[in-house]
């Protein structure tokens, strides 16, 4: 019995330095090279500009340098200034965000955190109605990454940006693009925008059939099936087609939580 209490006290003294040794740990970073090479455990990574290539400074203080065709993709530790540029934009103090951001593009270029950046910068500036610098902060992510490893909602940030620009042939080449050859997910977002592109050119027959094409080709994305049963439904209201009602049913019965089904409401 005697024996317990001790044993107990080795055991929480045993855990209070695995947590030391946890907290006080430097952080790492992880470069996958191409071609299933294992990765690298790296504690500083740096890129240089001028031979297109990464510096890998390993465990053993060894520089590797490692050409940026030969690295598949990069892990490197998320820096405190995005996080409070993420607090900022979130509390729509956007100018105070924008100097942050800038600093993190130019600090980290080629370094993960650049292009998470960029899309902030161009989150803002289409919520500052500033659509071309958007587009602007957007086209360095797209041409640094392979498409198939651009997230949807980035690219859908683009288009809407490349809409509100007025670039209207780009926009078309990138949706016929991902209508082709995207996900499903991601060609049903680009058939919504084009029934936006409608939309905004006062084409209002052919984007509620855009609209609907989606509802009826694309009933299984359940991710867009909201926006585009409300945005139908908004086109037919406009046209004064009584098919509107019924779409605007199966969306409030449907998806009663989305934030369509609630504008529904308003």
């Amino acid at each position: 019995m005697k024996g317990k209490p001790a044993n107990r006290m080795r055991s929480v003294a045993a855990a209070m330095v695995l947590v030391a040794c946890a907290s006080f740990a430097p952080a790492q970073n992880v470069v996958y090279p191409t071609e299933g090479r294992p990765p690298i455990q790296a504690v500083r990574v740096e890129w240089r500009e001028s031979t297109k290539e990464y510096l890998i400074e390993d465990a053993n203080h060894a520089i590797l340098p490692i050409p940026a065709a030969q690295v598949e993709r990069l892990e490197i530790e998320k820096p405190a200034e995005f996080d409070q540029a993420v607090q900022l934009v979130r509390g729509r103090q956007h100018d105070a965000a924008i100097p942050l951001l800038d600093g993190l593009v130019a600090k980290y270029k080629m370094l993960v955190w650049d292009n998470r950046a960029r899309e902030l910068l161009a989150e803002i500036y289409l919520a500052k109605g500033d659509a071309k610098k958007a587009v602007a902060a957007i086209e360095p992510v797209l041409s640094a990454l392979p498409r198939n490893q651009i997230p949807a909602n980035l690219l859908r940030m683009y288009w809407k940006a490349l809409l509100g620009a007025e670039r209207t042939s780009t926009l078309n080449k990138e949706l016929d693009e991902a209508i082709a050859t995207g996900s499903r997910e991601l060609a049903a977002i680009a058939q919504i925008m084009r029934g936006d592109i409608r939309m905004a050119e006062g084409k209002r027959e052919e984007a509620v059939l855009d609209y609907l094409r989606t509802v009826l080709l694309f009933d299984q994305i359940k991710t867009v099936q909201p926006e585009a049963l409300f945005k139908a439904s908004q086109a037919l209201d406009e046209l004064r087609d009584p098919r509107a009602d019924e779409l605007k049913k199966k969306l409030r019965e449907q998806y009663p939580a989305s934030d369509f089904a609630k504008k529904l409401g308003a």
